[in-house]
């Protein structure tokens, strides 16, 4: 496994500890370490490269948005998982920015509509 210093820096694991968790061990609760599970489940049995965004858990308790892409390799009989996991909760945070404020002006719209009638 290898796992890059920004990585480390990111989550606030050493690479040790990195090395003995999961993606799921990453999940928020244990209803998303179930979702985690269950979509690398499905990804080992159907293979193919896959996409999933999530927030994950940091070593302080901190939630951040991540983007985990991976892609299942079988090199004779065995099968493994090449995976990357990029921080994304900057952007993300700009989406949700967006949203709403397509919500905010779609509320404004509509009560100007009703306020001419």
């Amino acid at each position: 496994m290898y796992i890059n210093k920004e990585t480390e820096k990111i989550y606030g694991y050493s690479k040790t500890e990195l090395k003995s968790l999961f993606l799921a061990d990453l999940g928020t609760d244990q209803e998303d370490i179930m979702v985690h599970q269950k979509v690398l489940k499905f990804a080992i049995e159907n293979r193919g490269k896959r996409r999933l965004i999530r927030k994950h858990k940091k070593k302080d308790g901190t939630l951040i948005d991540v983007d985990v892409q991976w892609k299942t390799i079988d090199i004779g009989e065995q099968v493994y998982i090449l995976s990357c996991v990029r921080e994304i909760t900057e952007q993300q945070e700009v989406l949700r920015t967006y949203e709403r404020s397509v919500e905010l002006m779609a509320k404004i719209v509509k009560d100007l509509t009703h306020s001419t009638e």
